[in-house]
């Protein structure tokens, strides 16, 4: 502010308006405004008249930032990191700009970013130790690898800053519940996976599913052009699975930012082929498309899985009062197991009719749905709205 305030009397004593200055103030004004971008352009176009000056430097990163968490909310990432690399380059000392780029990278996914992001939280944590969102992020860095022990630690220190906050409540709830489950499990770790298993599970049997996750995920990114970084896979006995995740005996694993197996002493590892690539479906689908609905990915992991959905249209043909409701998430939660047996068939066959009837259609929807929002990807890619796209497909059921 000194700074600014010693230009303004300069270009009074010397009879003439600064045009560095000039710009500077329609910058602040589009900044307090909140026109981002209008900002950025008014103050590099000071910055060209006064090349170096730090109160110059300091009002760009602000723009550069308020642009990047809006490039952060569309999900361009990529545009998103490049702004905020810039920013704080151009105000290095800004804590909540490294923040944001820990962020960015967090979000970007791959191996190098995730590296780069611990190390902005990591930073922004040694200069202020009761940064929430440092330790927050830190925490699920360290479970994304499995260091159940960090994360634990890193998500008590944020619940002491703010306790009673539900959802770090229920994280830290599952990592030490899961921690106490796999203090013994043995680590297999390749340039593709990070396989911790049960020390009940012989390794050739651990070995066998590592095989199955790798020709899943080699199958899956040459599908969908998307390559995931290093998966952290889970493989327990039923009883540990069910101690861990408190899931149903029937259910044989679960994507929920790593993948988790269940394999019982009597089932063959191939036994799980399936389930594996139903899994990895969710995880791929999540780095590719973050807004895709949950009937997208229960329909194109199940299509992977190779369940029929012919069959799935059949048995949907019979049912009443059939609508695109259905395929709302919220059917999950139904008390009634035909109406969530209801959904799988539905988002099944829809996605099948979907994909069949325009070659390449899928893959172009998930495409956009990496920024979109389900309504406006369909548009996109179909024409028409999700709603009208079924009522066609289920006059077609009978």
């Amino acid at each position: 502010m000194r700074r600014a305030l010693a230009l303004l009397a300069l270009s009074a004593a010397s009879g003439g308006a600064d045009p560095a200055i000039s710009r500077n103030e329609q910058g602040l004004a589009h900044l307090a405004a909140g026109r981002a971008d209008d900002a950025r352009r008014a103050f590099e176009a000071a910055l060209e008249l006064r090349a170096g000056d730090r109160v110059l430097e300091r009002n760009l990163a602000a723009a550069l930032a308020m642009l990047a968490e809006e490039r952060l909310e569309a999900r361009d990432l990529g545009e998103a990191l490049l702004l905020l690399e810039r920013a704080t380059r151009l105000h290095p000392g800004r804590i909540r700009y490294r923040a944001l780029l820990g962020r960015a990278r967090l979000e970007g996914g791959d191996d190098a970013l995730l590296a780069a992001a611990r190390a902005d939280f990591e930073a922004v944590l040694e200069a202020d130790p009761d940064h929430f969102e440092a330790l927050l992020s830190l925490g699920r860095i360290a479970y994304l690898e499995r260091d159940l022990d960090t994360a634990v630690a890193r998500w008590r220190r944020a619940l002491a800053l703010q306790p009673g906050d539900p959802d770090l409540l229920s994280r830290l709830a599952k990592a030490e519940r899961e921690r106490e489950v796999e203090a013994s499990f043995v680590e297999i770790r390749g340039p593709l996976f990070l396989l911790r298993h049960s020390p009940d599970i012989a390794p050739a049997r651990a070995q066998a599913v590592l095989v199955l996750c790798e020709e899943a995920r080699g199958r899956l990114a040459a599908l969908h052009g998307s390559y995931p970084p290093r998966i952290a896979v889970t493989l327990y006995t039923p009883a540990e699975f069910r101690s861990a995740t408190l899931l149903h005996g029937w259910v044989t694993g679960v994507s929920d930012g790593t993948i988790r197996l269940s394999l019982g002493s009597g089932d063959r590892p191939e036994s799980l082929a399936p389930a594996i690539r139903h899994e990895m479906t969710h995880h791929v689908i999540r780095a590719l498309a973050p807004r895709a609905p949950v009937w997208l990915h229960e329909g194109l992991a199940q299509i992977e899985e190779g369940r029929s959905a012919e069959k799935a249209a059949e048995r949907l043909s019979g049912a009443t009062g059939l609508s695109d409701s259905i395929l709302s998430a919220a059917i999950l939660r139904e008390a009634d197991p035909r109406r969530v047996a209801l959904f799988y068939d539905a988002a099944l066959a829809f996605t099948r009719h979907l994909d069949d009837g325009q070659r390449g259609a899928i893959q172009r929807l998930l495409r956009e749905l990496g920024t979109k929002e389900e309504a406006e990807a369909f548009r996109e890619v179909f024409g028409d709205s999700r709603e009208i796209l079924f009522e066609r497909w289920k006059s077609g059921l009978r």
